[in-house]
């Protein structure tokens, strides 16, 4: 794709020592479904960031796959997976989309400052990122397409990051452009409100349905969602 020319550089954000005073996903809204032996499974609505799929604790050594759909506009414009750590973690993230022509990316939103601090917007397939995160904190990995409809696997290698001092992107030239921070300005905090009712969207099995094969219809029934206690 052709994006903009990256012209801002990322300062490097020290995250405060704040942190959760609990992580018990089943107080979390959203909870993504899936896990264990499989994959994780995304669940609408997760279009902005006060609805994200809570994925839920994280620690060096995690291998955390993640299959979703998203399309190119409407209705779908991004999907968020939330992630807190206690750690310093050095993220190793693979983006497979499954039909052919598609073009997805995909950003590291962090709430804390309601800003995408890193976006990996590439012409490659699979599209690649690795970001170092310092604990403890809550940060967001969004995906969008930039063209075309799609089935993905979101695939997150979590590995220790021992002599880490700062947040910021490992990948030469993702800090976020002026294209990025306005492709993905529509996720934040700010510019939404939380939504309390799911509407299940499916993966569509015609595009390449091997990401889309393992995806459990009772798990993406609507349902009524608490509100999320942050």
């Amino acid at each position: 794709m052709n994006h903009a020319i990256r012209s801002l550089s990322l300062v490097s954000l020290v995250l405060g020592a704040s942190c959760h005073s609990s992580h018990d996903n089943s107080k979390k809204p959203n909870t993504i479904g899936g896990g264990g032996s499989g994959p994780y499974l995304e669940v609408e609505i997760n279009d902005d960031a006060w609805n994200a799929n809570w994925v839920g604790e994280i620690r060096a050594g995690d291998f955390i796959p993640i299959e979703g759909f998203i399309t190119e506009c409407c209705p779908d414009p991004y999907d968020g997976f939330s992630f807190f750590t206690y750690e310093a973690v050095r993220l190793r993230m693979t983006l497979f989309e499954s039909q052919p022509g598609a073009d997805l990316d995909f950003a590291i939103y962090i709430p804390e400052i309601d800003g995408v601090v890193a976006a990996f917007e590439t012409d490659n397939h699979p599209e690649f990122g690795v970001f170092d995160f310092v604990g403890p904190g809550e940060f967001h990995i969004v995906v969008r397409s930039f063209s075309g409809d799609s089935n993905y696997r979101l695939e997150v290698d979590v590995r220790p990051l021992p002599f880490a001092l700062s947040t910021g992107p490992d990948t030469p030239d993702a800090s976020p452009s002026p294209f990025s921070l306005e492709a993905f300005s529509g996720y934040a905090k700010a510019s939404s409100e939380p939504v309390l009712q799911v509407a299940p969207l499916l993966p569509d099995p015609a595009l390449a349905p091997e990401f889309g094969s393992s995806v459990d219809a009772e798990i993406r029934d609507a349902q009524r969602l608490p509100e999320r206690d942050d």
